[in-house]
Formats: C-alpha cells, sequence, structure tokens
C-alpha cells in the first residue's frame, strides 16, 4: 500500500512541466536534489543536469528551479 507521503509527492511530481527531468517519472525514479535552504532553489546533484531545463549552473554547483522538485525536497527531505 502506497504511504501518504508518496502519495503527495506523486501529486506533485505530476505539476513538473514536459522539460523537467522528473516529468513522467515513477517516484522511485525522481532526480536527486536536495535542500541547501535557498527559498526557490535547491542543489541538483544529478551526474548531467543539463538533461532537465531547470537547471541552472553557478560555478562549480548545479541547482534546480523545478517548483515541484523544490517543494518535494524541502517538505519531504527527498534526495533520490
Amino acid at each position: 500500500m502506497e504511504t501518504q507521503q508518496a502519495h503527495e509527492i506523486k501529486e506533485l511530481m505530476g505539476e513538473c512541466d514536459p522539460g523537467c527531468k522528473c516529468h513522467g517519472q515513477e517516484f522511485e525514479k525522481l532526480c536527486k536534489a536536495r535542500d541547501i535552504g535557498l527559498e526557490t532553489f535547491v542543489e541538483c546533484l544529478e551526474e548531467n543536469p543539463f538533461e532537465c531545463s531547470h537547471a541552472i549552473c553557478y560555478g562549480t554547483m548545479s541547482y534546480c528551479s523545478c517548483p515541484p522538485r523544490v517543494e518535494i525536497a524541502k517538505r519531504f527531505e527527498k534526495t533520490a
């Protein structure tokens, strides 16, 4: 049986736009990201972040600006 948390994450993933790497993915294949305290960004932990339209590179770091993915990382501390 699906947990409430998994259900909420799936709902948020359904809001991703087609250019987002997690769009249409299964819950288990959610892209890797980590909350680092920024309001509208999370750190992207993907090996090749530029496969996603929400990837932003600054210096040696990559960030994700996908609103649903940011929400998932902040609310559920879901990194992988």
